[in-house]
């Protein structure tokens, strides 16, 4: 459990800082620009705030906030990405159960827009939650799904997160597993 709960952080981290998340005067920066920011734009910095603050309570309510307003404004798109956003936000604040509910909201919210980018991030998001929890047999579903759709739409970030950040999330999970995974995925293990 503590490793699984290590290496969800790592990638976490690995994540931000691969997309260029974290200094406080970008803060600052989005901050000012949110004043005069109209409608969907806000919704589009407050995810962003949210995903620079997201193991801070600060990011909770940035991500709210991004969710309300999307609402508000009726937009299935927005509501999509604000959704993915506080799931990302509780999954990093350890609160799986809420994430995957927001992940599978926002992916509902995805197919109905036709959003295949964001509905392979939150089948894969989907797929780390329950491994998270502890469904392994969901777990594996939802990869495979995200697998399946990178693969469809020849996203290669995705495929990549898919086929091998499952493989690091194990642990120290049986080697059976691996296998058992591998084999759904179309590896020859000969």
């Amino acid at each position: 459990m503590m490793i699984r709960r290590i290496l969800s952080i790592s990638f976490l981290i690995a994540w931000q800082f691969a997309f260029g998340q974290g200094a406080d005067p970008k803060v600052d920066s989005l901050l000012n620009v949110l004043n005069n920011a109209k409608d969907i734009e806000k919704v589009d910095i407050l995810i962003e705030l949210s995903d620079i603050k997201i193991y801070e309570d600060e990011g909770l309510a940035y991500a709210m906030q991004a969710c309300d307003l999307a609402n508000r404004l009726k937009d299935s798109k927005a509501q999509a990405d604000a959704l993915n956003a506080l799931g990302k936000v509780y999954y990093a604040q350890y609160q799986e159960e809420k994430a995957l509910d927001c992940f599978i909201k926002s992916l509902s919210l995805s197919e109905k827009v036709q959003d295949l980018n964001l509905m392979g991030k939150n089948l894969s998001s989907i797929g780390q939650a329950y491994y998270a929890i502890d469904s392994l047999d969901k777990f594996k579903l939802y990869t495979n799904k995200a697998l399946e759709l990178a693969r469809e739409t020849k996203d290669r970030l995705l495929e990549i997160c898919s086929e091998y950040i499952p493989l690091t999330l194990i642990g120290t999970r049986q080697v059976t597993f691996i296998k058992y995974l591998g084999e759904d995925l179309g590896y020859d293990w000969k």
